[in-house]
């Protein structure tokens, strides 16, 4: 039982973390990274129920731990370069504003 539980989690996490890189590929298309974070979050919910079983049960691995590890890297720089878009299009904004402001 435990290798299957293994073997699902594993699954699981392998579904997450391609569907992050995907998403990263995807910062310059809003509507399907927003499509693509809506489907990481349902992912994400769908496999934290057998996380906790597996840690509760003893069945979590160094593995599983290094895997999850990697994927919370991968959350952290899809955030870190939507921030950065967000940025970037703010400051944007503000300079066109300033441009606009100047020659009125």
């Amino acid at each position: 039982m435990t290798d299957t539980r293994t073997s699902k989690t594993q699954t699981l996490f392998d579904t997450v973390e391609r569907s992050l890189d995907s998403a990263l590929l995807r910062l310059e298309d809003a509507a399907n990274l927003r499509a693509m974070l809506a489907e990481i979050e349902k992912q994400v919910q769908d496999v934290w129920p057998e996380i906790e079983s597996s840690k509760e049960g003893g069945t979590f691995s160094a593995d599983d731990k290094v895997q999850l590890s990697k994927i919370l890297d991968k959350i952290n720089l899809l955030e870190a370069k939507t921030r950065a878009r967000l940025v970037w299009s703010d400051d944007l904004g503000k300079y066109i504003r300033k441009s606009l402001d100047k020659s009125i």
